[in-house]
């Protein structure tokens, strides 16, 4: 089974923030677009890039996206 994390990024951060964890890679879209919209910034901001990513194969931990 593999496993999609949905993840936005606002302007002025290098971090990837992770907003949900999903089965497929269309609900991971679906949760990520979801944030895109809805979500806000302290400033009150939207997000600028949404991304969904399945981590890698290779050791424990790799390509596993931090929660930032």
């Amino acid at each position: 089974m593999s496993v999609f994390y949905a993840q936005i990024r606002f302007r002025g951060s290098r971090e990837w923030l992770t907003v949900a964890k999903a089965e497929s890679k269309r609900s991971a879209f679906e949760y990520a677009t979801a944030a895109f919209r809805q979500s806000r910034d302290d400033d009150g901001r939207a997000p600028i890039e949404v991304r969904v990513l399945a981590p890698q194969t290779g050791p424990p931990g790799a390509g596993a996206p931090s929660s930032a």
